[in-house]
């Protein structure tokens, strides 16, 4: 297999830069401007194309972005997709590109529509943490879209950071965005991974890993107090505030209810990416009835509802 070649960094700030200075909207806010480092690490592990009509799909796509992988990264067909909280999936034309899919569909309660093994990658940068109760279902959208020996690029924060680290010291929560909002709305940090967690994570999607990077992009290194945690005989490794991690499908199968993630899962529960949902109840009853209960186990109640 050929090696995957990459492009500079600075070139993707480069071109995140220009989509700002293009863009009032990006401009009105601080938003955008203080997540460019974090974007231009999550895009420069995306290997270049390699080869002609080669295909990605964004997960949670904001579209003028997704052109910096036309230009940039030489990816012929580029789609993406939006949150849709209810309904049935659905794909439409992006607005002045018809040659651009955007598909509508919430990653843990349908299969996004298309069919599987289209994209030869597929980049999901910040969204994992946002996923309220099943991040495994958005894992299995991505495994069953994703083509065989094609590569994910997926990103999160680092609740483990040196940043998280001393924030603990401090008395405080660790979650780089923890807090709930003014106007109520559920889009916040649900769940906040470790590198080691979103590592598992990808492994249990049917990926192998192939390179990681745990970059601060929100804070500055300190050795001074990484002496200390070495001192101390604490983990001192990965404490960059985002992970960021390349890795190539291996599998159709994924791990459903991985134990890192969810209270009573199992690494031996697997299942076709194709059958994420379809397979859900079964695995869900199977799990559930060969666990040993306690007696104040909230969980009877849903093996009861389940019929075990």
């Amino acid at each position: 297999m050929p090696p995957l070649n990459f492009i500079d960094r600075a070139d993707c700030v480069e071109a995140l830069e220009d989509i700002l200075s293009a863009s009032e909207s990006r401009q009105a806010t601080r938003h955008f401007k203080n997540h460019i480092p974090r974007l231009s690490w999550a895009m420069s592990m995306v290997p270049l194309a390699r080869e002609p009509g080669a295909r990605l799909l964004d997960i949670g796509s904001k579209l003028d972005i997704l052109e910096v992988f036309r230009a940039k990264h030489g990816y012929s067909r580029i789609d993406g997709s939006a949150y849709l909280p209810a309904g049935e999936p659905y794909s439409e034309a992006a607005a002045d590109k018809p040659d651009q899919t955007v598909y509508h569909f919430n990653g843990e309660r349908a299969l996004i529509p298309c069919e599987p093994g289209t994209y030869d990658i597929v980049t999901c940068f910040e969204v994992i943490e946002h996923m309220p109760c099943d991040p495994m279902a958005l894992m299995g959208n991505i495994n069953r879209a994703t083509a065989m020996g094609g590569y994910l690029v997926l990103s999160t924060v680092n609740c483990a950071s040196l940043k998280s680290i001393k924030k603990i010291f401090e008395g405080r929560n660790a979650q780089l965005y923890g807090h709930y909002n003014l106007v109520l709305s559920p889009n916040r940090h649900n769940r906040e991974y470790t590198t080691k967690d979103l590592r598992r994570t990808v492994v249990s999607s049917g990926f192998k890993i192939v390179k990681i990077a745990v970059p601060y992009v929100f804070s500055e290194e300190d050795p001074e107090f990484v002496e200390k945690l070495k001192a101390a005989g604490l983990s001192h490794n990965d404490l960059g505030d985002d992970t960021v991690i390349l890795a190539r499908k291996v599998s159709d199968e994924i791990v459903r209810f991985p134990p890192h993630l969810y209270v009573g899962g199992n690494d031996a529960a697997k299942v076709d990416s194709r059958e994420t949902f379809s397979a859900l109840s079964r695995v869900q009853r199977e799990l559930i009835a060969g666990r040993k209960w306690g007696g104040d186990d909230p969980t009877v109640a849903i093996a009861a509802e389940m019929g075990t």
